[in-house]
């Protein structure tokens, strides 16, 4: 699943992730029965994002993703008008760039001479140590190491590796880069925390639209059901922070709650289907009573649905 991730227009510093395209991924066992070439899931991801940029080519992108997705061998694939901001491990190997090419024969150089590994900048003394708001405003107390260089499987494209080591809680050491070198540090981590969002979309896709709960038997069915609930989710999320003109009112109330959750979202919806259902086919004269008697408690189970 490829994502857009978007800043709301009605709560600034919250973000959405919203599906654009899906992709359907079938393991090796599955592609042998089905007599399919396998392809594994950064080879779709990559897919999708060539047909992303081809779609529109003014439009820059900028690609985060976890370690699957942004590894170094990933990374050497990548359009280079696409920047990237992704993680790797804490012993990846960092080079800096290649010396001049000397005349005469033989193959030129590819690589320059090895630098730190993210261990070994982490394990330097005198590191500058930062105070960050990620997540959500979630505090975090790092010691915080930075260089440029270059990955060992992608030695023509520049990177900044920022390594953090946590101060408190059991996270210990990360690795992030970005292929956008003039960015600073604590920019690359915030970049990296939008990716969060996709996974509170899969949370809310299955737990209030029942994403991977259809029981399907037949080919299209399988490949639909999936990304027509993604597709849900986008609209609705969209609607709600773009089209609405009040918030969705808030049904659930706990310590820190600041905006509406997807669940009160979906119950707005409802809500305000039923009104403009009720506006324009029950407002009329002659409309039974034991109808309308019904409509009260019918919007009282649909704010339970929440």
């Amino acid at each position: 699943m490829l994502c857009v991730v978007i800043e709301s227009p009605r709560t600034p510093g919250r973000h959405f992730a919203l599906p654009i395209l899906a992709r359907l991924y079938l393991n090796k066992k599955a592609c042998q029965k089905w007599n399919r070439v396998s392809r594994s899931k950064p080879e779709l991801m990559l897919e999708m994002l060539k047909l992303v940029q081809a779609h529109d080519r003014e439009q820059a992108l900028h690609f985060l993703g976890d370690s699957a997705f942004t590894s170094a061998s990933m990374l050497s694939k990548m359009p280079r008008e696409i920047a990237v901001t992704g993680r790797i491990g804490t012993n990846s190997r960092i080079h800096a760039p290649a010396p001049p090419r000397k005349e005469g024969r033989g193959r030129p150089r590819v690589r320059g001479e090895r630098l730190d590994t993210p261990d070994e900048m982490l394990d330097a003394k005198g590191l500058r140590r930062v105070e960050l708001k990620l997540y959500d405003n979630t505090e975090y107390k790092v010691r915080l190491a930075e260089q440029d260089g270059f990955l060992f499987k992608a030695p023509e494209r520049a990177v900044k590796v920022v390594a953090i080591e946590h101060q408190r809680g059991g996270r210990g050491r990360e690795v992030f880069y970005s292929t956008e070198v003039a960015a600073q540090a604590t920019m690359i981590l915030l970049w990296f925390s939008w990716r969060w969002p996709i996974e509170v979309t899969f949370l809310d896709s299955k737990q209030h639209l029942g994403l991977g709960e259809a029981e399907n038997g037949k080919t299209k069915a399988v490949r639909r059901t999936v990304p027509t609930g993604l597709l849900m989710y986008s609209l609705i999320v969209l609607w709600h922070e773009c089209i609405r003109e009040k918030p969705a009112p808030s049904l659930r109330k706990w310590s820190g709650k600041q905006h509406a959750s997807f669940a009160e979202m979906v119950a707005a919806l409802r809500t305000d289907s039923l009104a403009d259902f009720r506006r324009k086919h029950l407002s009329t004269p002659g409309i039974p009573r034991a109808v309308h008697k019904i409509l009260k408690p019918l919007e009282y189970l649909i704010a339970l649905a929440a």
